[in-house]
């Protein structure tokens, strides 16, 4: 049958081959799908142009927001996920490679006796992004609280101020940083 045009749908008793009810017509039913996808098309088309058109900035800040996001959740590979393989943090000398080792032991040992969960929360402020004319490299600064779940509330430990040097390959992702403690102590 052709798409688009009036089925007609008919009923029949199987034991006797009679028809046992009348015919109905069903109109139109090809015409909602078609909606739903052409909806789900637009709206498809938008997010990815929408992506596509964020600046630089907006990609570095959503970069450095995944990474928070990864250590808050325990995350190793996610809270690194920004960094470039060459990575090296500069007054640490640490290598990206160290850094996931000092979170998985931070995740294994940094644990809330009752509960189980990772002790250890971060949050950025102050952050300044400044991308290169050539949109190639960007400079980055920010500062980083630490926070410790002690008795139901979050604690600040240490902050310190980092700043970053990213490179775009494809992405954008961290060359190098170093950081300044500002206030408390490292809690690792």
């Amino acid at each position: 049958m052709p798409r688009g045009r009036n089925r007609v749908i008919q009923c029949v008793d199987i034991s006797t081959g009679i028809s046992a009810a009348p015919r109905h017509e069903v109109r139109g039913t090809l015409k909602i799908p078609r909606v739903i996808i052409g909806i789900v098309a637009a709206a498809l088309v938008l997010y990815v142009g929408l992506r596509l058109l964020r600046s630089d900035e907006t990609r570095i800040r959503d970069m450095l927001s995944a990474m928070v996001d990864g250590f808050n959740e325990g995350s190793p590979s996610r809270a690194i996920s920004g960094m470039d393989e060459n990575y090296v943090e500069e007054t640490t000398k640490a290598t990206r490679d160290e850094v996931k080792q000092l979170l998985i032991w931070l995740y294994l040992t940094t644990r809330d006796d009752t509960t189980g969960e990772f002790r250890l929360r971060i949050a950025v402020s102050d952050l300044n992004v400044k991308v290169d004319p050539d949109h190639r490299k960007a400079a980055l600064s920010f500062q980083v609280q630490f926070f410790e779940h002690r008795t139901q509330s979050l604690q600040p430990i240490w902050r310190v101020a980092v700043e970053a040097a990213l490179e775009k390959k494809g992405s954008w992702n961290l060359a190098s940083s170093r950081h300044r403690s500002i206030q408390g102590k490292r809690p690792f």
